[in-house]
């Protein structure tokens, strides 16, 4: 039988005499620096958003718990360490002592906290408050599938939401509380965002309690800016964004405070004499009523 040989196949390697052209794209300075600073805000976002969230326990392990130990160690996964459960009581109440709540706790009121975290905060309000119902957003998952665990559901709802955008409608909540969370913005329009955001989903003549603010000289410590005491005098009622858009919409207030939220208490929390409180400042207002038609 004859052995019929292979054909040859045809060679497909490259001369060693081609070259390859690489593009080379040129990226100017001032680019470089926009990306460099819009990496870094994001890396500052990620961490703050981040800092107390890696490491907490599963809702499993959490639902294990007593009443006691939640009292105990509750408000110590979002790292407000240090406290004894009477302290970080103490701690909540002061943050709304400005609107005078706790003069009759038997009231019916919805409320909003922002940057609930895992409830901690709102735990306590729904135990002093029984007749209070409410809702919580915060950016970290994790957080919020925790609070789910601790709190009543039957009483407050809860999901992840940014405070620049909160999924409410209009004049919304009777109470509208930020204990810690506001500072962790990246910038100063960031801030008058969320504040007319704040002002939005809070009915006229509502509350607002915001609280671990940096005082001019003090440390910043995990805060991303600095919120000077001006700005709950100021007039705005106009972000940045709104400008943009020449667009003012109604229910955001209109004079006597940062849009229509009228500063009614501002204290120094080294007075309180409690944990995480130096070096920083809280604040209360309320939400202008509306003017009646004449």
């Amino acid at each position: 039988m004859m052995l019929m040989r292979p054909k040859a196949r045809k060679c497909q390697c490259i001369s060693a005499t081609t070259t390859t052209v690489i593009p080379v794209i040129t990226i100017s300075s001032s680019l470089l620096a926009v990306i460099f600073i819009i990496i870094i805000q994001e890396y500052i976002s990620n961490g703050s958003r981040r800092w107390f969230a890696d490491d907490l326990p599963s809702p499993q392990v959490v639902n294990q718990w007593t009443y006691d130990e939640l009292d105990q160690h509750l408000h110590e996964l979002s790292r407000w360490n240090g406290f004894s459960p009477a302290q970080f009581r103490s701690f909540v109440e002061h943050q709304i002592k400005g609107l005078a709540l706790l003069k009759s706790t038997d009231q019916k009121f919805r409320f909003l906290e922002v940057g609930i975290g895992v409830g901690a905060f709102a735990r306590h309000i729904l135990k002093v408050f029984p007749n209070a119902t409410g809702m919580g957003i915060d950016l970290e998952a994790n957080a919020i599938s925790l609070a789910q665990t601790v709190l009543p559901l039957d009483r407050i709802h809860l999901l992840v939401a940014n405070m620049l955008s909160i999924p409410a409608l209009d004049s919304s909540f009777d109470y509208l509380f930020a204990p810690g969370s506001l500072c962790y913005l990246n910038s100063h329009n960031d801030v008058l965002l969320a504040l007319s955001e704040f002002s939005r989903v809070l009915k006229p003549g509502g509350g607002l309690c915001v609280s671990m603010l940096p005082s001019l000289t003090s440390d910043m410590g995990s805060c991303n800016i600095r919120i000077p005491k001006s700005i709950w005098n100021s007039t705005t009622t106009t972000t940045t964004v709104e400008k943009k858009k020449k667009s003012n919409k109604s229910g955001r207030g209109g004079g006597g405070g940062i849009f229509g939220l009228q500063l009614v208490a501002m204290e120094e929390m080294d007075s309180w004499d409690l944990p995480h409180s130096m070096g920083r400042y809280s604040i209360c207002a309320r939400k202008e009523k509306e003017k009646k038609k004449m």
